[in-house]
C-alpha cells in the first residue's frame, strides 16, 4: 500500500471538508498534492507498497475522502492497457502449459514443439496495451527457436505431425514439426535454452519504471523459464 505523511493526511482531510478535489501530481520522482492555500505537501511511493494496483487508501476516519489515485508514483499512460493480477495470472498459466503440451512429445521435436506453442500463445487477443512487449517477446522467441529447429535438422529430413486421440481416432494437430538431428541434439538443446534465457532477460528490461509491471514481468519471466526443463532431459 502506498504511505502518506502524517502532514498530507491532515491536509487532505482539510481538503475533502473543503469540498476541494484532490489529485496527485505527475512530478517525478515525489508527487505532490497542491492545498488550498497553495500548500504543497508530499507523497512518500516506497518500494514496500504493493505494486500491483494503483489505487492508494487513506484513512477512512477522513470523511470524503475514501480512495486516491497516485498517478505519479507510475509511468502508465492513459492509453494503456495496464498490468494487473489476473491478467498476469493467465499469461503466465498459459506459458506453463507448454511444458504440459510438449513434455510427451519426442526429444526431437521439442524444440520446435515450443516454437509452435509460443506462436499461438503470442496471438492472444489479451496480449496488448502493457502486455504488448510480452507478445512480441514471444513471437520473437517462437521465431528464433523454429529457425534453430530448422537448422538443427536432418537435410531433406521429413517434419511430423502430432496427434490427439479423437472417438478413437489420432487426428493431427497444429503445424507439422521439424524433428532435430540427433547428432545435433545437446547443441540445439543448449542454444534454445540461451534463446529462452534471453527471451527471459528482454522481458525484464521491458517492464520500465513501474514496479507494478516490474512484478508482472518478472512473473511472466519465471514462467518462460520454466519450459527451459523440457530442453534438460
Amino acid at each position: 500500500m502506498k504511505t502518506i505523511s502524517a502532514v498530507s493526511v491532515l491536509a487532505l482531510g482539510m481538503q475533502s471538508v473543503w469540498g476541494t478535489p484532490v489529485f496527485a501530481s505527475p512530478v517525478l520522482p515525489t508527487p505532490t498534492l497542491e492545498g488550498v492555500s497553495g500548500s504543497t505537501y508530499q507523497i512518500e511511493c516506497h518500494d514496500g507498497f504493493d505494486s500491483e494496483t494503483e489505487e492508494g487508501s487513506i484513512n477512512p476516519i477522513l470523511r470524503g475522502v475514501e480512495k486516491l489515485y497516485f498517478a505519479g508514483c507510475d509511468d502508465t499512460t492513459g492509453d494503456d492497457k495496464p498490468t494487473s493480477p489476473k491478467e498476469t495470472r493467465e499469461v503466465t498459466r498459459s506459458i506453463e502449459t507448454v511444458n504440459d503440451r510438449c513434455d510427451d512429445v519426442p526429444l526431437r521435436l521439442r524444440i520446435d514443439c515450443i516454437a509452435q506453442r509460443y506462436e499461438i500463445l503470442a496471438q492472444s487477443p489479451d496480449l496488448t496495451g502493457e502486455y504488448s512487449e510480452v507478445q512480441e517477446a514471444l513471437q520473437s522467441a517462437a521465431s528464433r527457436l523454429r529457425a534453430l529447429a530448422e537448422e538443427a535438422g536432418e537435410p531433406g529430413g521429413a517434419k511430423e505431425r502430432l496427434t490427439v486421440e479423437r472417438n478413437g481416432k489420432a487426428t493431427p494437430v497444429g503445424r507439422p514439426l521439424t524433428p532435430t538431428s540427433p547428432a545435433k541434439q545437446a547443441e540445439a538443446f543448449a542454444a534454445a535454452i540461451q534463446i529462452i534465457e534471453e527471451t527471459e532477460t528482454m522481458l525484464l528490461r521491458s517492464a520500465g519504471t513501474s514496479k507494478r509491471r516490474q512484478v508482472s514481468y518478472q512473473r511472466i519471466a519465471q514462467a518462460m523459464g520454466s519450459n527451459k526443463v523440457l530442453l534438460r532431459s
